[in-house]
């Protein structure tokens, strides 16, 4: 059966945009009338043809599986954009996502025999094995955790107070070996906040609770903090509002198994928005992926202001503002 992830991508940017350049993967509409060629581009005629062509069965599930793999791929902080092989990108970054061991060349054979049947699959596939390769990239830099305490948290064993750590170096950046929340009290802790980009993490100093630096993607490291911090703490992700801070955010959630709030809010977006850029980036907002009303409701109002919001543009436009960021959160 062809792969359908190439055609997927063509027709679904073509609806989005109306036009786009001309590629075989538009044949088909062409002949059926649904696009017009004209020269070295496509023009869209029939959208709501398209439309309905796009939520067949055919087409519904390999975009789901499309939309899940680069959300998926985001959260991983791989730099890799998903064109080809939904499904077999998608069943990949799932299990790498889960495994704890320690690899090479002959696990990555084991793996892909026991997902694919062929010891070779993933090695023999660009997108696989660019995928494979740039998770085996980010592996050393896992266990490192920057954070900044802004309320007491004692070492249980009596190490340093991660408060104390804070005050007097700016940041506490914990190895793998002592970034265990195991090792700290965290029941007085009211509040978290998550924070994709590293400016914005050192710049920004807060009035009490947790700031936690992701290095733009949902670590095994942060998520553990999320799950030991007390019921009724707080938890705000302060990430970039276009698809990928979405979809780092939407991770984090999802395997956490806690309930938060993505920041910059709708308000905080309707406030800036004139002083905000028009969208430039190659993915566009999607709700496919996405999980609750929340997440649904800023891909819905990205998508339709055309506008995306780096951490930094935020906090630049807040100050031009004279808005107190701790006024929006505390």
């Amino acid at each position: 059966m062809k792969d359908l992830t190439a055609r997927c991508l063509a027709w679904r940017g073509l609806l989005e945009r109306g036009r786009a350049g001309w590629s075989a993967e538009f044949a088909m509409l062409e002949r059926a009338g649904i696009v017009r060629r004209e020269k070295n581009s496509a023009t869209l005629v029939d959208a709501q043809e398209l439309r309905r062509l796009l939520a067949t069965p055919e087409f519904s599930d390999v975009i789901a599986k499309l939309d899940s793999a680069e959300s998926l791929a985001t959260a991983m902080g791989l730099g890799v954009r998903i064109v080809d092989r939904a499904a077999d990108c998608l069943c990949l970054l799932m299990a790498l996502e889960k495994t704890d061991q320690t690899v090479g060349m002959v696990w990555r054979q084991q793996l892909s025999a026991e997902l694919f049947g062929d010891s070779k699959h993933i090695g023999s596939v660009s997108i696989l094995s660019r995928i494979y390769e740039d998770w085996l990239a980010l592996k050393p830099s896992r266990g490192e955790l920057r954070l900044k305490a802004f309320s007491t948290l004692p070492h249980i064993a009596g190490g340093p107070d991660l408060s104390d750590v804070t005050k007097y170096q700016g940041q506490a950046v914990l190895m793998s070996a002592h970034a265990s929340p195991e090792q700290y009290d965290l029941s007085r802790l009211h509040f978290i906040m998550t924070c994709e980009n590293l400016s914005p993490f050192l710049e920004l100093i807060l009035p009490t609770g947790l700031l936690i630096y992701t290095g733009g993607y949902a670590s095994r490291g942060v998520v553990a903090w999320l799950r030991s911090a007390p019921v009724s703490c707080r938890w705000f992700h302060f990430g970039d509002f276009d698809p990928d801070g979405l979809a780092i955010f939407d991770r984090l959630s999802a395997v956490s198994g806690r309930d938060g709030k993505f920041f910059p809010n709708r308000e905080t977006l309707e406030l800036l928005k004139a002083g905000l850029p028009a969208w430039q980036g190659a993915r566009l907002f999607s709700e496919g992926a996405l999980r609750g009303d929340q997440l649904k409701g800023l891909a819905r109002w990205g998508a339709g202001h055309k506008l995306q919001a780096e951490q930094e543009q935020v906090l630049y436009q807040l100050r031009k503002r004279g808005v107190n960021l701790d006024e929006m959160l505390f």
